[in-house]
């Protein structure tokens, strides 16, 4: 509670100085905690060119017994937007969590690296979880993966309306063919 407190107090502060103390929140147990000093990190960081700098402690936040600052650290990974950092998020698709999961879904969606594409493929086969396999239909979608299509016709026949819509558009981005969820 006192972090929190401290942290909103904080908040509104743009020097510089601030990005190292807030930066060690960055993988807080706590969410909001946590959630407030990403946040400011990188505000901070886009204001004072420090990316690298929270990159770094992002990737050192990937591996964390946390799966809320695993997933949290992948989110803000995959907002920053450079590409190249796929090779961070891509392991992520095999984590134990599901939140954990979604989020490097979400995060190889929003970078578009054509090279995370055998990585999404691969775990179009095995993944369950709801959320990540939206984030994956988008992000085949996204890349216009043809190697997806035959997951993603398999997926045509998933009992969830959701995933079944998620597959038949992903797949008509994909084909260029308007077949619906037939």
């Amino acid at each position: 509670a006192v972090r929190r407190l401290v942290l909103n107090i904080v908040s509104s502060l743009d020097d510089r100085d601030w990005f190292d103390p807030v930066s060690d929140l960055c993988g807080d147990v706590s969410k909001d905690v946590r959630n407030g000093a990403l946040s400011m990190t990188s505000r901070l960081a886009t204001k004072y060119e420090l990316k690298d700098a929270l990159i770094r402690i992002l990737v050192s936040h990937l591996n964390a017994a946390s799966p809320g600052v695993r997933a949290d650290s992948a989110s803000t990974l995959g907002g920053i937007g450079k590409a190249e950092h796929w090779t961070h998020l891509a392991p992520l698709l095999r984590d134990s969590d599901s939140g954990v999961r979604a989020a490097a879904a979400l995060g190889l969606s929003n970078l578009g690296a054509a090279a995370s594409g055998p990585d999404i493929v691969s775990q179009l086969q095995t993944e369950r979880d709801h959320w990540t396999r939206i984030y994956l239909a988008g992000a085949t979608q996204r890349l216009k993966l043809a190697t997806a299509v035959e997951p993603l016709i398999q997926w045509l026949s998933d009992p969830d309306q959701e995933i079944r819509s998620a597959a038949g558009v992903a797949l008509q981005t994909i084909t260029g063919e308007r077949f619906g969820v037939d």
